[in-house]
């Protein structure tokens, strides 16, 4: 169900699951005599059947929030810390 929905009827409208794929592959290096510590990271997460809060007209102030499927999203990404 969708918390922030206005009425009783757009609170029931039914979403699917969201489903990600996620990988992940990096490395932590100490260097120097351990005085140097370089860690690093790539990743990729493949969103399907995204679930989002979408606003709608309706209800008694105009709109109102519901959760739905909005498709998909792929995020990549890469992550580096030294010290």
């Amino acid at each position: 169900f969708s918390p922030r929905a206005a009425t009783a009827a757009t609170a029931g409208t039914p979403f699917g699951p969201e489903t990600v794929d996620s990988y992940e592959i990096g490395g932590k290096l100490d260097l120097l005599q351990r005085k140097l510590q370089i860690n690093v990271a790539g990743f990729i997460s493949d969103y399907k059947n995204m679930q989002q809060n979408t606003t709608i007209p309706g209800g008694p102030t105009g709109n109102q929030t519901i959760t739905s499927n909005v498709g998909g999203a792929t995020i990549r990404g890469i992550e580096m810390d030294a010290t």
